[in-house]
Order: structure tokens, then C-alpha cells, then sequence
């Protein structure tokens, strides 16, 4: 669940444009487990140790630009997301992204995995994570 802060951050973006969805692998071995621990307990790394960090590889991605279906998905974000971050950019937009943990996952959800053809990414993988962006107002 977002915080209020992370909820008022949300609400400065572009709500009614269109948001991202998205179904991501993770990559996670025992070695780059041990790096990131030693990164998040303040370790300095090298170069060579920052690419053995965790990394994620996107499977699916879809533009949702319905109206109802940004509504929705935004409250079930709010309500289920952690982590609202600044990730990335493209040409066009700044993005904020949060995550959706799989056990935070209902049937209702799952059902718009269905309609935007990402549950098979969803299902097939054991390592997923689903992300949710949201456009930045400039």
C-alpha cells in the first residue's frame, strides 16, 4: 500500500494519458544476493561488483490509454503497490514506477492480465514482478 506521500506524488502525474504495464523476470543469484546486501548496508562497490548487482528483464510491457481501465488499475496500484520510484525515461515522458508483489495479486487482477494478453509472461515465470508507471507531468 502507498504511503499519503507516495499517494500525492502519484497524483501530480499524467492520470488520465495512459500508464505502463508491465511483467519483468528478476535475476537473482547467490553472488549478486551477497553484493546487493553489501550494497544496502552501505559497502562501497566497485564498477566490476555493480554489474553483478540483481537485475530485471522486461517480458511484457503494454500502454493502457482506456480511460476506465487507467482508473482502475491506478486505485488497485494505490492500494496494493510499494516502492513508487523514478526508473526511467523515455523521449516523451519521465516515468514513476511502483511494484506489485504476486501475493498481492487477486483474481480481479489477474483478469487484466487476461485482457491485455500478459498473464501468459505472468504465469510462466517464477521470478516475475509486475510494474506499474505512470507518466510525470513536466
Amino acid at each position: 500500500m502507498l504511503t499519503d506521500k507516495d499517494i500525492a506524488i502519484l497524483n501530480n502525474c499524467l492520470l488520465d494519458d495512459h500508464l505502463l504495464l508491465e511483467i519483468e523476470k528478476y535475476f537473482v543469484s547467490t553472488e549478486s544476493a551477497t553484493v546487493r546486501d553489501r550494497l544496502n548496508s552501505g559497502e562501497s562497490l566497485t564498477n566490476e561488483e555493480l554489474w553483478k548487482l540483481p537485475y530485471s528483464e522486461s517480458l511484457s510491457v503494454k500502454r493502457i490509454t482506456d480511460k476506465k481501465d487507467i482508473q482502475w488499475l491506478t486505485a488497485y496500484a494505490i492500494a496494493n503497490g510499494r516502492d513508487l520510484q523514478s526508473l526511467f525515461e523515455t523521449s516523451e515522458f519521465k516515468y514513476l514506477t511502483l511494484f506489485i508483489d504476486n501475493e498481492n495479486v487477486s483474481s480481479q487482477f489477474k483478469e487484466w492480465l487476461i485482457a491485455y494478453n500478459l498473464i501468459d509472461a505472468f504465469q510462466l515465470n517464477d521470478t516475475t514482478a509486475i510494474t506499474i508507471s505512470f507518466p510525470e507531468k513536466e
